[in-house]
C-alpha cells in the first residue's frame, strides 16, 4: 500500500518544492518500514533448520546421558527435529561445559547441565567460564537424589554399620566419586566430618568407580539413584543410605541421612539444559517451550519416574534462580566445613 501511494504522487507531478518534499517523506517511510521488518524476529519460523547438538559433559550411560538422551528422543519423535546427544567427558565437567559455552550463540549447541556446577566456583581455580555469565538457563529437566551405595557382598549393610566398620578400619576404606571437587566428592567429605568415617576420596570421569565398588576394589560409592537402579534391583549393589531430605520412591526401604541422625548432609542433584549466554531469547523461549512440553508428556514422566527421577519443568527466570541460591549454599557449606581442594 505504501508504495501504491508513492507510486500515484508521482503520477500527480506536484511542483518541484513539493515532489522534493513529498518524495523525501515517502522514501522514509518506506524505508522504516523496511528496517522494522528487518529487525523482526524471525527466528521462531525458522528454528531449528538444522541439528541440534546436545552437550553431556560426561560420559555415556550415567543419569544425565540418560535423561538428555530421553528429552532429545521425544524432541525428535513430538516436533521431527534433528537432535544430537555428544559426550565431551573430562575436568569434572569443565571441558564439556567449556565447549558450549564458548560455542555460537545460535541455539544449535546445547548443554545438558547438572548441579554440580554450581560447586565448580568454589572448588575449582581457574575456571575458564562463568556459569552466569556465560551460559543462559533455559530449564531444569529433573530432579536426582543421591545415595550411598556398597556392593553386595560389604560387610556393611546401613549407614551405622558403615560408621563402625570404617571406624574399626581406619585408612582402609574408600569412597567413589565423580572426581574431585564434584557434588559427590563434597558429599563424601560432609559425610566424613559428621560422622568421623576416615574415607579416601577415589575420582572416576565415567562409571568406571560404580564397576570398582561393585566387584569390591573401592568400599563404597556416592552417585544418583538413576545411576545405580538397574544393579541395585539386580542385587549387585546396596542401597546404604538416602542423601537427602525425602525418601526414594523407588527405593522406600532406604533410609535418608535425616533418618539416620546426620540432617545436615543433603545433596539432591538436578539436570537442565542451558545454551551459551548471548543466544536471542526467542530461542531459548523455543527450547524452553518445547522441552517443558516434552517433560510434561506422561510416558516421560513415567520414564523418569523408574528411574528414580523427579520430573521438572520451569521457566528460565526459575531456572536462574535456583542456580544462583546453588552457587550461594555451595559456596557456604565450602567455607563453614572448612574443606580444602587440590
Amino acid at each position: 500500500m505504501i508504495l501504491g501511494r508513492f507510486d500515484m504522487m508521482n503520477e500527480q507531478k506536484p511542483s518541484r518544492d513539493c515532489q522534493g518534499s513529498g518524495g523525501r517523506r515517502a522514501a522514509s517511510l518506506v524505508l522504516g518500514v523496511v528496517l522494522v521488518f528487518l529487525t523482526l524476529p524471525v527466528w521462531p519460523q525458522a528454528y531449528p533448520s538444522k541439528p541440534i547438538r546436545f552437550v553431556v559433559a560426561t560420559g555415556p550411560g550415567n543419569a544425565t546421558d540418560v535423561v538428555m538422551r530421553l528429552v532429545a528422543g521425544k524432541l525428535a519423535e513430538r516436533r521431527g527435529w534433528a537432535t544430537l546427544v555428544e559426550n565431551k567427558p573430562g575436568a569434572n565437567f569443565v571441558i564439556g561445559t567449556d565447549f558450549v559455552a564458548k560455542s555460537v550463540r545460535d541455539g544449535y549447541t546445547a548443554l545438558a547441565a547438572v548441579s554440580s556446577l554450581t560447586l565448580l566456583p568454589s572448588s575449582t581455580r581457574d575456571l575458564p567460564f562463568d556459569l552466569l555469565r556465560d551460559l543462559a538457563p533455559v530449564t531444569r529437566t529433573a530432579n536426582l537424589q543421591n545415595v550411598l551405595y556398597a556392593g553386595s557382598a560389604f560387610p556393611a549393610h546401613s549407614l551405622s554399620e558403615l560408621v563402625a566398620y570404617a571406624k574399626a578400619n581406619s585408612g582402609k576404606l574408600s569412597y567413589a566419586t565423580q572426581g574431585s571437587g564434584s557434588v559427590t566428592h563434597l558429599t563424601g567429605e560432609l559425610m566424613k566430618r559428621l560422622t568421623g568415617m576416615d574415607l579416601q576420596n577415589i575420582p572416576y570421569k565415567d562409571t568406571t568407580g560404580i564397576t570398582n565398588v561393585m566387584n569390591g576394589m573401592v568400599s563404597v560409592g556416592v552417585a544418583t539413584v538413576p545411576s545405580l537402579m538397574s544393579l541395585i534391583s539386580a542385587g549387585r549393589l546396596q542401597a546404604l543410605a538416602i542423601l537427602g531430605p525425602k525418601r526414594s520412591p523407588v527405593l522406600q526401604g532406604v533410609p535418608t541421612m535425616g533418618e539416620t541422625g546426620f540432617p545436615e548432609i543433603d545433596s539432591d542433584a538436578w539436570l537442565g539444559v542451558m545454551l551459551p549466554a548471548g543466544t536471542p531469547e526467542v530461542i531459548v523461549g523455543v527450547l524452553n517451550r518445547e522441552i517443558v512440553a516434552v517433560i510434561q508428556l506422561p510416558e516421560v514422566r513415567d520414564q523418569l519416574l523408574k528411574l528414580g527421577a523427579a520430573p521438572v519443568a520451569e521457566t528460565p527466570q526459575e531456572f536462574r534462580r535456583k542456580i544462583e541460591s546453588d552457587l550461594k549454599a555451595w559456596a557456604d557449606i565450602v567455607r563453614q566445613a572448612n574443606i580444602k581442594f587440590d
